[in-house]
């Protein structure tokens, strides 16, 4: 799963600290549509890795 932002929502909530995001697991990119002249920045989460938990060891 992949979270895109606006720059403005970038700068003026998820940089601000408000919410669950944290700056730091968000990544620049540039959204491009050149049929419609247009380019911005946009902000994607990169989400930390989840690690899978071992499974149990079985009942002897």
């Amino acid at each position: 799963m992949v979270l895109a932002v606006s720059d403005s929502v970038f700068v003026d909530v998820i940089a601000q600290g408000h919410g669950d995001l944290g700056p730091a697991e968000c990544r620049p990119v540039t959204a491009k549509l050149p049929e419609k002249s247009f380019e911005e920045t946009a902000w994607i989460l990169v989400p930390r890795p989840i690690r899978k938990r071992e499974d149990p060891e079985p009942p002897r």
